[in-house]
């Protein structure tokens, strides 16, 4: 079958459906593709005396092209979407972004700093020997500005310092370190037989923490990916408390120095408790917020050495219950 085209002269069927789409396609494809019936219906409709398609096969030809191109863009379409789904990933917490092109695990990774820090966790320290002693820790932080307030039975004593290192570091590889370090000070008067005095105590900390990070996987409370559930394998705790005493007696001023220090440092093996949680209120590309839970937290393990001569170790177990909000940036 011939056809004569301005564009192209005298050519083939076949030949000029190829230029014009690239394929071979004969009629019996345009009946497959249901083009037969409305080529015929819209010709005739133009012109009364068409009685087959094998009349206009240019015709034929623009259908078929304009279909073969839609076909295209809807598959390309189509494939975008399935390549897009696979990474765009979902709203999980509260305040979350409703979209974002990196996923939960891509938005994790980095290095975060902790801005703001708030909450309480209520403490128990059960010794070898001796009552357990309880208390109350609110931990208030933010713009490296750091408040404490402990309560224990009707007394309650404040500080305040600053933070010289408060972050997170979350490598893809599932590892993560925690570092914390922060100086705080607080004074109080005392009364002594014929004077007064203050004392001022320093505290300087230094805390690193290593392990494992993960999602949670939709088993129990929240849904999938809600929750990083942060797997210590190591961490260390340095105290280093500066005790200052100042008296005036009679007129006489003395001052007398003590330095105790404190380490807790734990290496954790599959049997131990060093799991906890973190609830992802807010995750995106640039800001973390999460809330962690020290519900069932145990630890063990302490030494304490006075610098004034005397030395100390024991192993109290400290058990903890509450929670601290974290927001974090890059």
């Amino acid at each position: 079958m011939y056809l004569r085209i301005p564009a192209f002269g005298r050519v083939s069927f076949y030949a000029s459906f190829r230029r014009f789409i690239g394929f071979e396609w004969t009629l019996a494809g345009a009946e497959y593709l249901g083009f037969e019936g409305l080529l015929t219906k819209t010709i005739r409709s133009l012109s009364p005396s068409f009685d087959s398609i094998d009349r206009l096969p240019a015709l034929f030809l623009i259908f078929a092209s304009l279909h073969v191109t839609m076909k295209k863009t809807l598959h390309t379409m189509a494939l975008c979407f399935l390549a897009a789904s696979s990474w765009v990933a979902c709203k999980k917490g509260s305040e979350d972004p409703w979209f974002s092109f990196r996923s939960r695990e891509g938005r994790v990774t980095g290095t975060w700093n902790v801005v703001s820090a708030d909450g309480e966790i209520a403490r128990t320290i059960f010794y070898t020997s001796g009552a357990p002693f309880s208390f109350t820790k609110k931990i208030s932080e933010g713009n490296n500005a750091i408040t404490n307030t402990y309560t224990y039975g009707s007394t309650t004593i404040t500080e305040t310092g600053n933070s010289s290192l408060n972050s997170y570091v979350f490598v893809d590889d599932g590892t993560y370190s925690r570092t914390w370090n922060y100086t705080i000070s607080r004074d109080s008067s005392i009364t002594v037989a014929g004077g007064s005095g203050t004392i001022t105590i320093t505290t300087q900390q230094t805390y690193l923490e290593k392990g494992t990070w993960d999602f949670n996987g939709g088993v129990g409370a929240g849904q999938s990916m809600e929750y990083l559930l942060l797997t210590m394998s190591s961490r260390k705790l340095t105290l280093q408390v500066d005790r200052k005493t100042a008296t005036l007696v009679n007129g006489q001023g003395t001052t007398t120095n003590e330095t105790i220090l404190t380490t807790d440092e734990k290496q954790y093996g599959p049997g131990d408790l060093s799991t906890y949680r973190a609830q992802l209120i807010k995750l995106s590309n640039s800001d973390i917020k999460m809330e962690l839970d020290y519900n069932n937290y145990v630890s063990t393990g302490v030494s304490v050495t006075n610098t004034g001569g005397t030395s100390s170790t024991s192993s109290p177990i400290n058990k903890a219950e509450g929670t601290i909000t974290l927001q974090l940036k890059q």
